[in-house]
C-alpha cells in the first residue's frame, strides 16, 4: 500500500531539484526528522502537510490520499515543471509578459509546433 511517506520520497527521488536536505530546510525541521520519514519510522506531523505539499508542488489531497485533483494532461505538465528547472523558468518568465508580448510568444510556439 502506498503511504504518504512513499509518495513524498517518490517525488523527491524523481526530481533533480528536490532533496531531503532542501525539504528539511524549507520546512524548518531537522534532516534527521526527514530521514525518519524516508525510512518510515514515523509519518510527518499534520502541521507539515501543507508545507510538504507546497514544496513538492502537489495538492494536500494527493499527499494524503494519492488522489489527484486535476486531469492527466495537467498532471504531466506539473511533473515536467518539477523535473526540469528550465520549464519553470520559461513559465515564470512568460507570466511576467504583457498581453502583446505573450501573444507574440504564443504565436511563435504555434509556428514551431506546426513544423
Amino acid at each position: 500500500m502506498e503511504t504518504i511517506n512513499s509518495r513524498i520520497f517518490s517525488i523527491i527521488d524523481s526530481s533533480k531539484d528536490l532533496s531531503d536536505t532542501k525539504m528539511a530546510k524549507y520546512l524548518g525541521c531537522s534532516k534527521s526528522t526527514v530521514s525518519r520519514w524516508r525510512h518510515e519510522d514515523i509519518t510527518p506531523h499534520s502541521k507539515y502537510t501543507g508545507a510538504i505539499a507546497e514544496y513538492l508542488g502537489v495538492s494536500v489531497n494527493y499527499l494524503l490520499k494519492g488522489e489527484n485533483d486535476f486531469d492527466d494532461e495537467l498532471e504531466a505538465c506539473v511533473e515536467l515543471l518539477h523535473r526540469d528547472k528550465r520549464y519553470r523558468v520559461l513559465l515564470d518568465s512568460s507570466s511576467k509578459l504583457n498581453g502583446e508580448a505573450l501573444e507574440q510568444l504564443i504565436a511563435f510556439i504555434d509556428k514551431i509546433n506546426s513544423k
